[in-house]
This record gives structure tokens, C-alpha cells and sequence, in this order.
């Protein structure tokens, strides 16, 4: 598992970063802002920077917020790093890959394949050029469609509204 930089934040937010499988042979690895110790401490896994994940890292997927030091996260250089057996999955959003860079990586042989959960721009037009690739999977952004998801995400605005009303912090505040 992998987690690139991130504005901030403590271990469980580490869980909401981005993560790569796969990486060495003798465990877990990753990249990240904050309190690193804490991580590796609860997680159970090692700090690396992330151009080392990215070099040694066959699956890397990215579940960041969209901010101006996640805006192209992976780019050329990144994908040209990664291994050519590299499959990168971006649930994250469409912004935090280079698109004309994950084109030239993909036809290119740079990285094996990508599967994407978002797109830049979202969504594609019909005639975008990376929808002709055979080694690209992209698929609706759908990820919180199910029942128990919506409803917790409901609950949680509800109870955000209600502090926010009353002058108090919000429970799940979200901070870049």
C-alpha cells in the first residue's frame, strides 16, 4: 500500500489517500504528509517517498482530494518512473492525472495499464482518443451508489447542518 502526499492529517486519514499495492517484497510502504510515525505505528506499514513507490510499486491507486498539490499528481515524469508492469487505478478525481500524459504512457508501454473511476475531462467525449486504448478500463464515478453509502452520507450533512446552525464545529468537516 502507497500514500503520496496529502495536506494533512492523522492516520485514518492516511486510509483515505492514495494506495498502492504490492510494494517490496518485505512489506508495506508510504508516502505522506502528517504524522508519519502514527501511521506506520497503526497501519503497520513503512514510510517511503513517492517517487521510490512509484519505481518499485506494481499496483498504485489514487483516492486523494482535488487540491492545487494533488492537481497532476502523476504526470509524465511519475508514469515514465513507474514500472512498465504498473497498473494505475485513479478513484480519486480526474484532475490528479495528467491525461495527455497517461495517453503517451499507455500506448507508449510505459506503465501496462489504467483504470479510472474519474476522467479530465468528466466525462470524455465520445471521440477522446483514450477510449480506443484496449489496455484502459474506465468505469462510471459510482463508488458511493449503494444504499447504506447514501444514507450515511445524508446523515452526516444532517448532522453538519444542524452544528453549523447551532455554532458548532462540523462533525466531518472535510480540510485541504
Amino acid at each position: 500500500m502507497a500514500v503520496p502526499p496529502i495536506a494533512s492529517g492523522t492516520p485514518r486519514a492516511f486510509r483515505c489517500a492514495t494506495w498502492a499495492n504490492q510494494c517490496y517484497a518485505r512489506g508495506v510502504a508510504f508516502a505522506a504528509k502528517g504524522d508519519v510515525a502514527a501511521a506506520e505505528a497503526e497501519l503497520g506499514v513503512r514510510y517511503a517517498p513517492l517517487d521510490e513507490l512509484l519505481r518499485h510499486c506494481q499496483f498504485v491507486t489514487l483516492n486523494v482530494p482535488m487540491t492545487p498539490e494533488t492537481h497532476h499528481l502523476i504526470g509524465k515524469d511519475e508514469l515514465h518512473a513507474m514500472r512498465s508492469d504498473a497498473i494505475l487505478v485513479n478513484a480519486a478525481r480526474g484532475g490528479v492525472v495528467d491525461t495527455d500524459a497517461l495517453y503517451e504512457a499507455l500506448t507508449a508501454g510505459w506503465i501496462r495499464a489504467a483504470g479510472l473511476d474519474v476522467t479530465d475531462p468528466e466525462p470524455l467525449p465520445r471521440d477522446h482518443r483514450l477510449l480506443a486504448l484496449d489496455n484502459l478500463v474506465i468505469m462510471p464515478h459510482l463508488g458511493s451508489a449503494a444504499d447504506r453509502s447514501r444514507q450515511r452520507m445524508a446523515e452526516m450533512a444532517v448532522a453538519n447542518l444542524r452544528a453549523g446552525l447551532e455554532g458548532r464545529p462540523l462533525p466531518t468537516a472535510v480540510t485541504t
